[in-house]
């Protein structure tokens, strides 16, 4: 798929501003991308100029702009039934109990995207999660799903072109061993890798299905011992949950 750069550039600003980067200076955004001083400042003056970005001149510094409001509304009203009822809350009551980070992703055209995250309101570590979408499938739990769930001429493409760069020693990065993997997702339900991305970081998703179709996954992530002591218990309370909503 061919991009324009110009717009890519645009939507990577916009990525840079979330919940631990609220204000950003020219400096922070240009630093966060590598990107030229000159090229972000005339590409931040037109995302201020459309209202997608906030110009605070006493700070000197840029926030998302308001815009963004009343386009949210619209995704809430949205009638596709993937923005579950009590979604957030049902994030934040795991987050809490398990001591992890609890995400919902919608799947797009085989593309993870995050659209909310739940951290535990009391813990001493604070556990920063990588977006989904810059990490390879096989090496993901989110990412198996999406295998799982593909059809043959995409699965079969990504299994003989499976990447080969290892992230960690846990990896997978052959054909016959992402095979079995994901005949263990057919029968257990969920999908986990443990220590795949990171030592010492793993993490479990169950998959959300429409009509037969992966529209989007509930994924925790934490230290290894929590997942593989946890799984079963976690997946349970999100099967649960999912069927409640159907």
């Amino acid at each position: 798929m061919k991009l324009i750069q110009s717009i890519q550039r645009a939507f990577e600003i916009i990525d840079c501003f979330d919940e631990e980067n609220e204000e950003l200076r020219l400096n922070d955004i240009s630093k966060m991308l590598d990107l030229n001083i000159n090229t972000t400042r005339g590409i931040v003056n037109t995302l201020v100029y459309f209202s997608y970005l906030e110009h605070d001149q006493e700070k000197n510094v840029y926030k998302l702009g308001y815009i963004f409001l009343p386009k949210s509304k619209l995704l809430k009203n949205r009638n596709d039934d993937i923005l579950m009822e009590n979604l957030e809350s049902f994030l934040k009551d795991i987050a809490n109990e398990y001591n992890v980070n609890a995400r919902f992703h919608k799947i797009s055209e085989n593309n993870i995207v995050k659209i909310f995250s739940e951290v535990p309101d009391e813990s001493r570590y604070f556990l920063y999660i990588k977006d989904s979408k810059d990490l390879p499938l096989n090496a993901t739990s989110s990412g198996k799903l999406i295998l799982k769930y593909s059809d043959k001429e995409f699965l079969n493409n990504y299994l003989n072109n499976i990447p080969d760069e290892k992230l960690s020693e846990n990896t997978i990065t052959t054909k016959s061993k992402m095979i079995e993997e994901l005949k263990d997702v057919e029968k257990k339900g969920y999908s986990r890798e443990i220590d795949e991305v990171a030592i010492g970081i793993s993490s479990v998703a169950v998959p959300v299905v429409k009509l037969d179709k992966l529209v989007a996954t509930i994924s925790v992530t934490a230290p290894t011992k929590i997942i593989k002591e946890n799984s079963d218990q976690i997946t349970k309370k999100i099967k649960k949950f999912i069927e409640k909503q159907k």
